[in-house]
């Protein structure tokens, strides 16, 4: 019985697969025939068919497109996102190395200051910090050499003092020069960010200056490139949301994958109903081709393998069934033994109990007797 049921089951299988095998050849031949027949006129039965497979086309190329534009679009966006970050960053190594050259344009500046070729109204304030720093220094350097001379003549005790003030004046030397540099470059800035840097045509401080005006040309060339970069984003962003791309669009790629692959099972779906029709009316003008008749015939095949199967499990039911109608007999004729055994033992016992009772009755008869014996001998 087990194996019978293991049989129906593999029989059933098979005509499973033979089925999806059907269904793939309906398919093929409703393929074959859109192929060639979508533009006939409507004289098939499947011209319903073949119009809304077309429509499905038309709806699947134009998803297909959308899709496309949408993620071309978007990897656009994102390199211009990319050239974007590395224009800014030049930009601001640019402004760095500008910053860098305050000091240059400062020193390079005063001197020319210093030597007259520089206007003094409009310069003047600027280097006031400079000439104050210069002063305190060369008065401090003075002192220095002061103490040098001295050194050699004095006693010691005021050798001591004056080697203390040395030192002493040796470091605010040091601190007087890193606020000169702090000096030139508070003057750089102010020139370069003031309408005196186009002025600066003096031959010392050229070759300073010029760095710094090749640095702003550089920015205002990316800052431009940089402008017309967002304009292009923003156009970009404009087209995805034309397209019906939100926000996430990763969400929106993964909805139209889904929506196209739905339009494709649909179009699947219609193909094998025209090739299921083709095959159920074979005399229509669209089955009269070479492949697809012989498609036809590996259906009419597959068709004859399900009904052997179909008999076959036919047949193994049927067995399995008589299997289990012979059990089932097999098991009344049991129980109806075991009734016919109790109802022997039961027959058997009422003999036995019939028998006793026959004697009982004997004996009370005999009983009987002897008491009304006993009551005619009184």
């Amino acid at each position: 019985m087990e194996n019978k049921e293991r049989q129906i089951k593999d029989f059933e299988k098979s005509i499973e697969k033979t089925g999806d095998l059907i269904r793939q050849l309906y398919l093929d031949s409703g393929s074959i025939a859109y192929a060639e027949f979508k533009n006939s006129s409507d004289d098939s039965s499947a011209s319903t068919y073949m119009a809304g497979i077309s429509k499905l086309d038309q709806l699947i190329a134009a998803e297909l497109s959308r899709k496309d534009n949408i993620i071309k679009t978007a990897k656009r966006s994102d390199e211009i996102e990319e050239i974007r970050k590395s224009l800014k960053q030049q930009i601001r190594l640019l402004e760095k190395d500008n910053i860098s050259n305050y000091e240059t344009i400062g020193r390079a500046s005063f001197e020319a200051f210093r030597q007259g070729s520089l206007p003094l109204e409009n310069y003047e304030q600027i280097f006031t910090d400079i000439i104050g720093s210069k002063e305190r220094i060369k008065h401090l350097e003075d002192d220095q050499s002061d103490i040098e001379a001295a050194l050699g003549r004095e006693k010691l005790l005021r050798k001591v003092q004056l080697t203390a003030r040395k030192i002493s004046n040796k470091s605010s030397i040091s601190s007087h020069y890193r606020m000169l540099s702090k000096h030139y470059r508070k003057a750089g800035e102010q020139i370069c960010n003031s309408e005196l840097i186009m002025n600066l045509e003096a031959d010392s401080v050229k070759n300073a200056v010029q760095p710094f005006r090749d640095n702003l040309d550089g920015m205002e060339k990316l800052e431009k490139e940089d402008q017309q970069l967002h304009l292009e984003k923003e156009e970009l962003r404009g087209s995805l949301e034309g397209l019906g791309a939100g926000d996430n669009l990763k969400k929106t790629i993964a909805d139209l994958e889904q929506l196209i692959a739905e339009y494709n099972t649909e179009r699947d779906e219609l193909l094998v109903s025209v090739g299921e029709l083709l095959y159920n009316n074979q005399k229509d003008p669209l089955s009269d081709t070479e492949k697809i008749k012989d498609i036809f015939s590996q259906i009419n095949d597959a068709n004859s393998e399900i009904t052997v199967f179909n008999a076959e499990i036919e047949k193994l039911k049927a067995e399995a069934e008589i299997e289990k109608q012979n059990k089932e007999i097999q098991n009344l004729n049991k129980k109806i033994y075991g009734y016919e055994e109790k109802i022997q033992s039961f027959s058997d016992e009422t003999g036995k109990l019939k028998d006793q009772i026959k004697k009982a009755e004997d004996e009370i008869k005999k009983l009987e007797t002897v008491i009304k014996e006993e009551k005619v001998k009184k």
